[in-house]
């Protein structure tokens, strides 16, 4: 995040990447995420992650087909729903719940976050773009790491629902990793 969004939501100088808490099953993948201003601390491990996210909602529910819910705090949520148009364009919805009950204040917050979700969607969008090749699901030269768990655990379910053939429910049916 703080490389893509560096002078947005990746700005606080959280460059300690911890995990991330990653779970997968036939509904889609959970992400539980803990970023920290690097202090030279050691890393937890998967059970000490896994242990400090219960009781806790993700950061980043992604529901299959194409739902991704971001929990960014108790009183503010963002959902996108992205929706295949053809082969190479997908289109995006973004809506913000929030609990802002001043009707003043809400409007003028919703103001901001519509400002702010357009430049970070266009942060992403350049990120997109610049992926080779563009046609493939296949990403033979990227090296993955801890911190993208999530990425790894979603290109496994992907490969094995290409391979398969089968709808998103049954090809990881029972799985969880």
């Amino acid at each position: 995040m703080a490389y893509v969004h560096r002078t947005t939501i990746g700005a606080d100088g959280r460059s300690f990447v911890e995990g991330p808490y990653v779970v997968a099953d036939q509904h889609g993948i959970q992400v539980w995420i803990s970023n920290a201003k690097d202090q030279g601390q050691t890393s937890r491990n998967q059970a000490q992650l896994a242990e400090a996210a219960k009781g806790k909602e993700p950061g980043l529910n992604l529901i299959f087909p194409g739902i991704w819910l971001l929990n960014l705090g108790l009183r503010l949520k963002n959902f996108i729903a992205f929706v295949p148009v053809n082969n190479q364009t997908t289109r995006y919805y973004l809506r913000v719940y929030h609990r802002i009950r001043n009707p003043l204040i809400a409007k003028i917050f919703e103001f901001f976050i519509r400002v702010s979700n357009r430049v970070i969607i266009n942060q992403d969008k350049l990120v997109v773009l610049a992926q080779t090749p563009p046609n493939s699901v296949d990403a033979h030269g990227d090296k993955l790491i801890g911190a993208d768990r999530a990425i790894s655990q979603f290109r496994r379910i992907h490969a094995r629902m290409l391979n398969r053939n089968d709808p998103v429910a049954n090809a990881i049916e029972g799985e969880s990793e």
